[in-house]
């Protein structure tokens, strides 16, 4: 005979149980039917806990890769307040989602009862009545879960309810209980199943460590994958960039009397379109023009030794290194042996009908001639053209940036100051000025 209470043996015609205390009402032979049926036990929920938490992950960590995918494929400017808030929240969110996602349970125990950590342990999500929980019970079970330290409500019960379970009124129960099986739940049964609270923090334990290290591990690889993709994405706004100089320096070469000098520097030109691929390389960016030819090369960030150039012969491809500062207004490099593939374009007998000024851009890039002035030998006195200067370390005339970039490494120009007249340098992005004041780091 036993306890229909507790389901102790009881001893002979006893009238009480010795164990419970609980009047003996009627007797059975059958020790399961004085139990009842009991919810999942301890060791289902914990696998449940730790299965959701990796297969939970991954699926989350798939639906916010493909948002963030879906952006980069739509044509939505890589320079844009929303693609750079996207970038920066996005690593966050992919730690919380390892960490805790309720709608991940909001979505399948939503719809089915169940994760997908319980269809592999088989169990479900029913009401205290064995019915499919509301979409508000379901929402507060999901949430539940943010509450601190919540996973440790399971500790002290071989048949646990934690306090998400008591929260939203719910239950974790065998997959194949019907309605009748969950109203028969022995609660006091299950109290009463009380299991090794040592093995039971060990093993908590230990499912955290391994979900940390699961962490871990996953999280290098998501954040090296992201990294790549930023810089294949920073890769695509240069070439756009660069791609966009090429028209515009057409434009500039018809306004500008069928001439491309000064293209490189004037805001008709391709300036702003040689500073946003400055801003989004990080890296110096090269831009040489005379009156009948330019070139412009930019670091690429996936392959900072290597760089995107385009040039006024419709030239656009990867090249390595970088085109000469100064010097070299093609992608495809020459040097003194080899012929320049630009002597066609001025041709020695047409020498004598340049201007003094095309002489000066000819034979000395980013130069001019002020109309009057000439050497002691008669020929003509070239001087920098506007936002040129002569080099501290060549007689060469190089832009504000090149004169910033050689006075402190990894700065560029903001431009001339009124009050002084001098060149204002600022350090470049990712880069702060050293205690010195005399370099970027």
């Amino acid at each position: 005979m036993f306890c229909q209470k507790c389901a102790n043996k009881l001893l002979g015609d006893a009238k009480f149980c010795n164990k419970c205390g609980a009047k003996v009402n009627g007797v059975s032979t059958d020790s399961t039917s004085m139990t009842g049926n009991l919810p999942a036990s301890a060791l289902q929920r914990l696998s449940n806990y730790l299965l959701d938490r990796i297969l939970g992950g991954i699926v989350s960590l798939a639906f916010l890769v493909a948002i963030w995918g879906l952006v980069r494929v739509l044509p939505i400017s890589q320079e844009s307040s929303f693609v750079q808030v996207l970038n920066a929240i996005l690593p966050v969110l992919i730690s919380m989602s390892f960490i805790v996602n309720p709608l991940y349970y909001l979505f399948f125990e939503g719809i089915w009862q169940r994760t997908l950590g319980k269809w592999i342990t088989k169990t479900k999500v029913v009401r205290y009545d064995g019915t499919k929980p509301h979409f508000l019970q379901i929402l507060g079970r999901s949430f539940a879960r943010w509450i601190p330290f919540e996973a440790f409500s399971f500790l002290f019960s071989n048949n646990p309810i934690g306090w998400h379970d008591r929260l939203s009124k719910t239950l974790v129960v065998p997959s194949n209980f019907t309605e009748e099986d969950v109203k028969n739940i022995s609660f006091e049964e299950a109290k009463k199943q009380k299991t090794n609270t040592l093995l039971t923090i060990i093993a908590i334990v230990g499912g955290l460590l391994i979900i940390i290290a699961i962490i871990g591990i996953l999280a290098s690889v998501v954040l090296a994958s992201l990294n790549s993709a930023r810089q294949k994405g920073a890769d695509a706004s240069i070439k756009a960039n660069l791609s966009s100089a090429r028209a515009q320096a057409e434009l500039y070469y018809d306004s500008n009397e069928i001439s491309y000098y000064g293209v490189c520097t004037s805001s008709e030109g391709i300036l702003s379109m040689y500073n946003s691929a400055a801003i989004t390389s990080g890296s110096d960016v090269v831009c040489n023009d005379s009156v009948k030819a330019w070139a412009m090369s930019s670091p690429l960030k996936t392959n900072p030794d290597n760089s995107w150039c385009v040039d006024s012969l419709g030239t656009s491809k990867e090249i390595i290194g970088e085109i000469t500062p100064y010097t070299q207004i093609s992608c495809s490099s020459f040097n003194s042996s080899s012929q320049n593939p630009f002597d066609d374009l001025i041709p020695t007998q047409q020498s004598s009908k340049l201007s003094g000024a095309q002489i000066c851009a000819r034979d000395i890039p980013n130069s001019t001639w002020d109309g009057k002035s000439y050497t002691s030998d008669g020929s003509y006195e070239c001087s920098c053209k506007n936002g040129y200067n002569v080099s501290s370390t060549s007689n060469k005339c190089v832009s504000n940036n090149q004169i910033c970039s050689e006075s402190f490494p990894n700065t560029y120009s903001r431009g001339i100051d009124p009050a002084d007249g001098k060149n204002i340098c600022d350090c470049k992005s990712g880069y702060a000025w050293n205690d010195a004041g005399t370099a970027c780091y």
